[in-house]
């Protein structure tokens, strides 16, 4: 059996908390673009469009979605 220090799980928890709130998965935002390409409600497309602009904004500037 192989041993994992707590420093370890720590670290690689702090890590995943991290990104999950700084980037969308890459199927999720692919899903978001490609509802967009089909929506034809403008108000629905004008959050779809707030939603990935926001996601690509937390990501480059590591924010909070």
């Amino acid at each position: 059996m192989r041993d994992i220090s707590v420093s370890r799980i720590k670290e690689t928890v702090e890590e995943l908390c991290l990104k999950a709130n700084f980037a969308l998965r890459k199927d999720i935002l692919k899903a978001l673009e490609s509802a967009l390409k089909r929506e034809t409600s403008s108000r629905a497309r004008g959050i779809l469009r707030t939603i990935i602009e926001n996601a690509r904004l937390a990501k480059a500037n590591s924010l909070a979605i």
